[in-house]
């Protein structure tokens, strides 16, 4: 069966928009259903039942405490704009009449200067004078003029002196307004509302909620019944009742209380989740780094090392900053290996703000690297310290914010990756318990919000004198899953991390050929 090309091309260098998508970047759309839609007995404030429920003229209701709180919230707020507007307006009147007097100061200088002054003052061909009262080289005060406005200079590229634009604030309007239909809304304007509860008779036995009944013709009032409320007695009824009775008699068919046409309120229809009776059922949310993505996991996994505990920070850590202007691009092989610590902090740098990353350029090493099995290849990086396997097959590619990467051909999620940043402490050990440490570290840095992390494995080993921590978890998403291993050790002063993963539905397949690439990560000390 043929397959749309855009979505299967992933023998590139770089993610398609497809495979961005998949790792949770860019709009993440999801459909509401009933239980996200507010119910018609809610209130539309606090979205729980209604307690001594009020109603707006536009039918929307309230809880009486609830709406209380936002009018007053509201009324304080219009009082502190009402003292900000007039302490504005008499700064202006302060500044208008200061203006003034400089004018006619400046009137009476010149004026003076004129009739008594050694030089006289002359006007321009046009008629006006300058700003300072004075006519050009005739002017005795050119010197103290200039020296005055080097001194209010506004300088937009000096600190001291850039300009400020004045704040101006409108006059706040006086009004309230319903929080929910955003028209203009009083207290008196308010009325009370009263829903029938159903008999206990005639109530479902499994429920446990209140259930509200229309008086007149006994139905249960439910999210998709128009309902109307009477505003003078506040009694509620089903849009047919209403119609057929209330608007023929006049009279409320419970307390038998005269109404008119115009006391009939329709109030706000509750949710039921279709798309023919609700409106909006899209929720949106923008997300700028996926869960995929290296620069988001990389940012938020310094943040999570540097402030976890007070008792597991080193004072003295350092954190290279990620919105650091990038030197230049540095290549793994193109350049000669340097213990000078400024030269390293300058390449971590431009791998993670240019994030183009040069791998698989650099020989394997045959000092580092031991016998590589069967349909696997090794890769060693020497002046960065690591080395691990991955499957022969697979391809390298530029991961953002990572040292190297290599992704399957075929498929783009299967793919393993090797970031680093660097750290103050000497042992993975030191971040503290195993088990507490990789559950905060799969919570908090690899699942995205719209993801639901599971550790099923962990594992400590030690090779070398150096320790490892490998653990298995799974990502679960609305309709995508997403599973991985991952190795974590600290050694060179930096924090290193290899992740391998594989789409949900392989995992069974994949699962034994991944934990090789896992098991096979190692730390080596850094050429001189």
């Amino acid at each position: 069966m043929p397959q749309r090309h855009s979505k299967n091309n992933n023998d590139l260098a770089f993610f398609t928009y497809e495979e961005k998508r998949k790792l949770g970047y860019g709009t993440q759309r999801e459909r509401l259903g009933k239980d996200s839609i507010k119910p018609f007995d809610a209130c539309c404030l606090c979205l729980k039942p209604l307690i001594d429920p009020l109603c707006c003229p536009k039918g929307h209701a309230f809880c009486k405490e609830c709406i209380l709180e936002c009018l007053l919230a509201q009324k304080k707020d219009i009082k502190r704009k009402l003292i900000v507007h007039e302490a504005q307006k008499k700064l202006e009147k302060e500044e208008e009449a200061e203006k003034l007097m400089l004018q006619k100061s400046k009137e009476l200088d010149a004026f003076d200067q004129q009739n008594h002054g050694a030089i006289p003052q002359y006007l321009d061909r046009s008629g006006s004078e300058d700003k300072n009262g004075f006519h050009g080289a005739n002017s005795v005060k050119v010197t103290s003029f200039e020296e005055e406005a080097l001194r209010n200079m506004k300088a937009f590229w000096l600190p001291s002196a850039t300009p400020e634009a004045p704040v101006k604030v409108e006059a706040p309007s006086t009004d309230t307004i319903c929080p929910e239909g955003q028209e203009k809304l009083k207290l008196k304007l308010l009325f009370p509302i009263s829903f029938t509860e159903e008999k206990s008779d005639q109530k479902n036995k499994k429920s446990v909620e209140k259930s509200y009944m229309c008086p007149s013709c006994k139905s249960t009032l439910t999210n998709t019944m128009s309902l109307v409320t009477i505003s003078t007695c506040g009694h509620v009824f089903c849009k047919k009742c209403s119609d057929k009775f209330l608007v023929t008699d006049k009279v409320c068919l419970v307390c038998n209380k005269p109404c008119k046409e115009r006391n009939f309120v329709p109030l706000e229809k509750g949710g039921t989740g279709f798309a023919a009776h609700d409106e909006r059922l899209e929720a949106r949310d923008f997300k700028h780094l996926g869960s995929g993505s290296g620069l988001g996991q990389m940012a938020s996994l310094q943040s999570l090392i540097c402030s976890v505990s007070k008792q597991l920070v080193a004072p003295n850590c350092t954190v290279t900053k990620l919105n650091a202007p990038p030197p230049s691009i540095v290549n793994a092989s193109s350049r000669e290996a340097s213990s000078d610590e400024k030269i390293l902090t300058r390449r971590r740098l431009a791998l993670l703000g240019a994030g183009a990353l040069a791998t698989g350029l650099l020989k394997s090493s045959s000092a580092l690297a031991e016998e590589v099995p069967k349909n696997y290849k090794s890769y060693v990086d020497a002046k960065d310290g690591y080395s691990y396997l991955y499957p022969a097959d697979w391809r390298d590619f530029d991961f953002l914010g990572h040292d190297s990467a290599f992704k399957d051909r075929n498929l783009a999620l299967q793919c393993v990756r090797v970031g680093f940043i660097p750290t103050a402490k000497t042992d993975i050990r030191d971040l503290g318990p195993m088990d507490e440490a990789i559950f905060n570290l799969v919570n908090n840095i690899y699942a995205a919000p719209n993801q639901i992390p599971t550790v099923y494995d962990m594992q400590e080993r030690t090779v070398d004198g150096k320790n490892y921590w490998t653990f298995e978890y799974d990502l679960e998403a609305p309709g995508y899953g997403v599973s991985a291993f991952a190795t974590v050790a600290i050694g060179n002063g930096r924090y290193y991390t290899l992740i391998v993963t594989a789409n949900e539905r392989r995992w069974s397949r994949l699962r034994n050929k991944l934990k090789v690439v896992a098991d096979s990560f190692k730390i080596s000390d850094l050429s001189a």
